[in-house]
């Protein structure tokens, strides 16, 4: 008896252990750390962490109806999924399905919620389950979006996080209107995320950006100033020389801002010749008007020879 309570006490321990650690680590690192924890504990996995750990989800295509779907716990039977789309398992399989009027409902959710992610987001996939219980049915409903693309010069942004959040509400159910019941408890839950993950994480976040780059400044700003009128007196020792000598200057009084150095001296060159070039761009707009000031005297001067010439006449 002793043994047994030991046991299970061991167990609990190793499971509450597990559940902690996933918590601190990467939550897009997920399936790799249920791995690692697989290959240390494995009744532990099988019995307990993969039942209640969520994992990223996976798309499959419906290839009878064109349509994609996604895979979790409550479309799965073994290493088959039933499509919420044709309501068949895929591989083949002898997996539960829902009675006749819940399939019906579960057609309509899908049905509602394909529209729904596509409104805010214009492109995802979503899917909802529905399955008997005793005195009832439960459901899940599932919502993946493809993010645009997001570019950059340089750098790497690596945002993730994972909340959860709970809802409970009662409404009258009259066929149809279970379905709007339904999705307005997911809205609802939908902007409740939204605010969280905007104050909580995406604001503490910034916060923190900020905090740093403020302190950055003042730690760093009088090295800054240096290190501009260092560079500066380098660009104004070096002004009247060749490309040649400035280089050979530079890798002699400042090896380590080589390439800085030359780009600031390009960068005013070039100033200098659009400067120039703006110049010589007025100049011949002035002779451009002057030209036309006099071909409008000469021709005013031959109009005024002319009728000299006819009065004379």
């Amino acid at each position: 008896m002793l043994s047994n309570i030991t046991t299970s006490t061991s167990i609990e321990s190793q499971f509450d252990s597990a559940l902690d650690l996933i918590r601190h680590l990467r939550p897009q690192q997920v399936e790799k750390n249920l791995s690692n924890i697989n290959d240390l504990v494995l009744d532990l996995t099988e019995e307990f962490l993969l039942d209640i750990v969520n994992q990223p989800l996976k798309v499959l295509r419906d290839r009878i109806v064109g349509k994609d779907y996604l895979l979790c716990d409550y479309n799965r039977n073994g290493d088959s999924y039933r499509s919420p789309w044709t309501n068949t398992y895929t591989p083949p399989s002898n997996g539960n399905l829902p009675s006749d009027s819940l399939r019906q409902l579960e057609i309509e959710a899908n049905q509602m919620f394909e529209q729904y992610d596509k409104m805010p987001f214009d492109s995802g996939v979503s899917s909802v389950y529905f399955w008997n219980l005793e005195n009832g049915f439960a459901g899940v409903i599932l919502v993946t979006i493809n993010m645009r693309p997001y570019k950059t010069m340089s750098g790497m942004m690596n945002l993730t996080g994972k909340l959860i959040q709970q809802l409970e509400s009662d409404h009258q159910i009259a066929d149809f209107s279970h379905i709007i019941n339904i999705g307005t408890i997911v809205e609802q839950m939908e902007n409740k995320i939204h605010q969280t993950l905007n104050s909580s994480y995406s604001g503490k976040t910034k916060d923190i950006l900020n905090s740093l780059y403020n302190s950055g400044n003042i730690d760093e700003s009088s090295n800054v100033t240096n290190k501009s009128n260092y560079l500066n007196n380098i660009l104004m020792e070096g002004k009247n020389m060749s490309d040649v000598d400035f280089k050979i200057f530079i890798k002699n009084q400042a090896p380590n801002f080589y390439w800085e150095i030359l780009a600031e001296r390009a960068r005013i060159k070039l100033v200098d010749q659009l400067r120039e070039n703006q110049q010589l761009h007025e100049l011949l707009d002035e002779l451009i008007n002057e030209r036309g000031e006099l071909e409008e005297k000469k021709q005013q001067y031959e109009n005024f020879k002319n009728i000299i010439e006819v009065n004379i006449l």
